[in-house]
C-alpha cells in the first residue's frame, strides 16, 4: 500500500492528490494558556505517522508568546516536510483594509519556507463577511497567486440554527458568486451522533453534501470538508466504520481535500487531559488506518472528475440517504442490486476515455451491517475495485459482477 507520507512532496500544493490534514494538528493553544510546558517532537512524528502531511498553524504578531510557539512549530514542519497553511490573526485582521504592502510586511518571516502552501482566513462566516473576505483574499492573491487559501463555511444545520431563515443552498451560493478569489467551497459536517449509547446519523447528512457538490459543478469550484474525528456533546467518538463512511461519502460527491476537526494531534486521539501522560486511543489508530486507505487510492481517483451521485435504496432505507439530485445519466452502470442502501457516486476520466464510480454502504452504521452489491455494466473490458486502498481486478460471473461492503466501507472501481 502506498503511504501517506509519499503521497505528499515539497512545500507546493499537490493539485493531483486528496489533501489530508487536520485544523488543530498541535496543541498551541494550550501552550499559550500555559497549560504544556511544550509541544514535544513525537507530536510531529505521530502526525506524519497519523497519514497526514497537511497542517494549520496560528501567528499573532507583536505577541511574544504566539510568534514563539509559531516559530518553533513551523521549524519542525519543515523539519519533518509537514506542509503548513498558516492563520496570520494579524494580518487577517486588517479586513477590508488590507494592502499588498500589509501581506508582503506580515508574510514576510515565513514567504520563504518549503513548506508554507498558503494561509487560513475565515472559519464559518456570515454572508455580510463576504465581500471583506473577497477583498482580503483577492488582495493576498495578487502578492501569491500560486498559494492556497482556506475559508471554511457553516454545516447546514447550523446554518439554519445561526442565520434562522437563510436559506444554506443560497448561503453556499452566495460565496461562491461573491467569494470569486475562493476556488473551492468548504463546509464543516459532523454526522455522527449518540443518544444513551444508541448510533446515528444526522438525517440531513447527504442532502447537505448534495447542495455543496451542485454548487461546486455549476461554479467549477473544488469540494472541502471538515470530518468529525473526536467526541464532543452529542456527537461520538469514531471508529474505523465511522471514519471510512465520512471519508467515502464525500468522495462519492467529488471531495479532494479531507480535513479531520479535532482540539489535539492527529483526530483528537490523544487523552484530552493536558497534564496526563499522553498515550494514543484507539480513534488514533482508526484514522490513521483510513488516512492511509485514502492516501493509497488518491492518484486514480484524482485522474477523475466528479459528475453527479445517486443512491440503491432498500425498503428500509435510512432517511440521511435521501437527497434532492440524484444523477440519473450514469450509463456505465446498467442494473445494480444490494441488500442494504447503496451511495454510487458517478466520475468521468478528466483526460481521455474511461469511467469511474463509488459503493458506499449506507446502512446505519450502529447496526453494523454488511452490503452484498451485484452490478452490471455496459462496455467494460477492465473493471479495478480498490477496496481498502488495495487494487483488485472484478471479473464478471454470467455477466454481473459481486462485492461485499463492510459497515460504514467504501469503494472506488474503474472502468476501462
Amino acid at each position: 500500500m502506498k503511504s501517506a507520507q509519499n503521497a505528499f512532496r515539497g512545500g507546493k500544493k499537490m493539485k493531483k492528490q486528496i489533501d489530508i490534514g487536520s485544523m488543530y494538528g498541535i496543541r498551541e493553544e494550550y501552550l499559550a494558556k500555559g497549560l504544556i510546558n511544550e509541544i514535544p517532537e513525537v507530536d510531529y512524528k505521530n502526525y506524519i505517522a497519523h497519514g497526514q502531511n497537511l497542517m494549520f498553524l496560528t501567528v499573532v504578531w507583536g505577541n511574544p508568546t504566539w510568534e514563539k510557539i509559531f516559530k518553533d512549530a513551523l521549524a519542525m514542519c519543515e523539519k519533518y516536510n509537514i506542509r503548513v497553511i498558516i492563520h496570520d490573526n494579524v494580518m487577517n485582521d486588517k479586513g477590508e483594509k488590507l494592502t499588498e504592502e500589509d501581506v508582503k510586511k506580515y508574510t514576510s518571516y515565513y514567504k520563504d519556507s518549503p513548506v508554507w502552501v498558503g494561509n487560513g482566513f475565515d472559519d464559518e462566516p456570515s454572508p455580510n463577511d463576504y465581500p471583506r473576505i473577497q477583498h482580503v483574499l483577492e488582495t493576498y492573491l495578487k502578492v501569491y497567486p500560486g498559494k492556497d487559501t482556506y475559508v471554511n463555511l457553516l454545516p447546514m444545520y447550523a446554518a439554519a440554527f445561526v442565520f434562522g431563515e437563510l436559506d444554506f443552498e443560497k448561503y453556499l451560493e452566495d460565496f461562491a458568486k461573491t467569494v470569486t478569489s475562493a476556488d473551492y467551497i468548504c463546509t464543516d459536517v459532523y454526522p455522527l451522533l449518540q443518544d444513551n449509547g444508541k448510533k446515528f446519523t444526522y438525517d440531513e447528512y447527504l442532502r447537505s453534501l448534495d447542495i455543496q457538490a451542485q454548487l461546486c459543478r455549476k461554479y467549477n469550484k473544488d469540494f472541502r470538508i471538515y470530518i468529525q474525528s473526536m467526541e464532543f456533546g452529542p456527537n461520538r467518538c469514531p471508529d474505523a466504520a465511522d471514519f471510512r463512511f465520512q471519508s467515502w461519502v464525500a468522495l462519492s460527491f467529488g471531495c479532494n481535500t479531507i480535513l479531520h476537526f479535532c482540539y489535539d494531534i492527529t483526530g483528537g486521539a490523544y487523552t484530552q487531559e493536558p497534564d496526563k501522560k499522553r498515550q494514543k486511543l484507539p480513534n488514533w489508530s482508526a484514522g490513521r488506518t483510513v488516512n492511509m486507505e485514502i492516501a493509497a487510492v488518491s492518484d486514480v481517483y484524482m485522474q477523475y472528475k466528479n459528475i453527479g451521485a445517486f443512491t440503491y435504496k432498500t425498503r428500509r432505507s435510512p432517511d440521511y440517504a435521501d437527497f434532492d439530485n440524484e444523477y440519473e445519466d450514469f450509463s456505465t452502470i446498467v442494473d445494480i442490486k444490494s441488500n442494504q442502501t447503496v451511495l454510487i457516486g458517478c466520475f468521468d476520466k478528466k483526460e481521455g476515455e474511461g469511467h469511474a464510480f463509488t459503493l458506499v454502504n449506507m446502512a446505519e452504521l450502529g447496526d453494523g451491517k454488511i452490503a452484498d452489491v451485484e452490478f452490471e455494466l455496459d462496455g467494460a473490458n477492465k473493471v479495478t475495485a480498490y477496496i481498502k486502498g488495495l487494487p483488485v481486478e472484478l471479473k464478471p460471473v454470467d455477466g454481473k459482477y459481486f462485492t461485499a461492503l463492510d459497515c460504514g466501507e467504501g469503494i472506488f472501481v474503474t472502468v476501462e
